[in-house]
């Protein structure tokens, strides 16, 4: 089973620090998140972005540790890294809001990784390398913070 990392945050104010510790043959990367959220939907009845991730990811242990609603910027960064590999970073939102996700390595942008999506409750999953050292991390830019909800996460994908 691989370990899955969700943390959430809220406002403008994203309060999140994550620790990926320890990467060999035997074990995965094991990320603690901190985080303060306040779950809210903007919509009764719309699906909660933790909730989109959760049934995406089938199987495994309850993999939402946290969300909160759409921030104009959400963040988050994990590192630095023991050994080498590579984990897939996460993100759903809903709302509709389009948004510009980055990802970085060492807090430089990584090439080719922007993207414009759509919070249309779709997850977003990207595999980032990393060497022993490198620290990783997202950066989402939200056009309309205030409508629906976030989740995001990172699951090991060295195998």
């Amino acid at each position: 089973m691989r370990n899955i990392i969700v943390g959430a945050g809220g406002a403008l104010s994203l309060v999140v620090a994550a620790t990926l510790v320890g990467c060999t043959a035997e074990s995965k990367p094991n990320v603690t998140p901190t985080a303060t959220a306040s779950a809210t939907s903007s919509d009764a009845g719309t699906p909660q972005a933790s909730e989109i991730l959760k049934q995406s990811l089938p199987g495994e242990a309850d993999p939402v540790k946290g969300a909160g609603p759409m921030a104009g910027a959400v963040g988050n960064t994990i590192g630095p890294q023991t050994k080498a590999g590579s984990v897939s970073v996460l993100f759903v939102c809903t709302g509709g809001t389009a948004y510009t996700i980055t990802l970085k390595r060492n807090g430089d942008k990584i090439p080719d990784s922007v993207e414009q999506r759509k919070c249309d409750n779709s997850m977003y999953r990207k595999s980032v390398p990393y060497r022993a050292g490198d620290t990783l991390g997202f950066g989402v830019d939200a056009q309309a913070p205030q409508l629906g909800t976030y989740a995001y996460g990172y699951v090991d994908s060295s195998e």
